[in-house]
């Protein structure tokens, strides 16, 4: 898979832009007159600029205060950074999003201002959808309990948000935890009984769990 020469995510082939920052590659992959100075001119202005905001967000986590900073603050700074950091919102268990030295700075940084801020505050005050995606890096870190730990704030946030029962129900599932995960499977099908993506993973974590040793 080619990678981008942005961001560095590995895209499929034959997509004509990254999945992560949606650079489009399609004009640097001719090999001929039109990979242009002025496209990769354009390449390193980008890796400029995304670095730039890189370190101007992690200055900001570092240097906060989060004893005398209102918690809309810390929401607002920390979404910014999630949000620059691109993570997606379904957790792929086979194709880990890979991030740079500087964004894994950015996302220890994150998470350990989220967690001050949780123990002043309430963990709800951030959005789910923020929880959710710091669970999947965390679990792509093979750290799954923190990833849980993550997921069941954003249910506790949105108890009926079914991205994040299906995600934790993927990890419980890579735990070989197939009751948990049939459980949690489950719930989503009481609250959405047409959710094909429930109803196959359901079905393939009873087989799992069926298998002879």
């Amino acid at each position: 898979m080619p990678k981008c020469p942005v961001c560095d995510a590995e895209t499929p082939d034959g997509e004509e832009r990254c999945s992560r920052c949606g650079f489009q590659f399609k004009e640097t992959l001719h090999g001929d007159s039109r990979d242009s100075p002025e496209v990769e001119g354009n390449i390193d202005a980008m890796r400029k600029e995304l670095k730039k905001k890189l370190n101007l967000l992690l200055a900001q986590l570092q240097n906060m205060d989060i004893a005398n900073i209102y918690p809309e603050e810390i929401k607002s700074i920390v979404g910014e950074s999630v949000q620059a950091m691109d993570i997606p919102l379904m957790l792929e268990i086979s194709n880990p999003l890979k991030l740079s030295e500087q964004e894994m700075k950015l996302f220890e940084t994150v998470t350990k201002r989220v967690d001050e801020a949780a123990m002043r505050e309430s963990p709800l005050y951030q959005e789910a959808e923020t929880y959710i995606k710091l669970a999947n890096i965390f679990f792509w870190e093979e750290n799954s309990k923190k990833a849980i730990e993550y997921l069941d704030t954003a249910l506790l946030k949105e108890p009926k948000n079914e991205t994040a029962m299906f995600n934790k129900s993927r990890i419980l599932f890579n735990q070989q935890k197939y009751d948990d995960a049939i459980s949690v499977l489950n719930k989503i099908l009481k609250l959405n009984p047409e959710s094909a993506q429930a109803m196959n993973f359901l079905e393939l974590v009873k087989q799992m769990k069926e298998r002879p040793e």
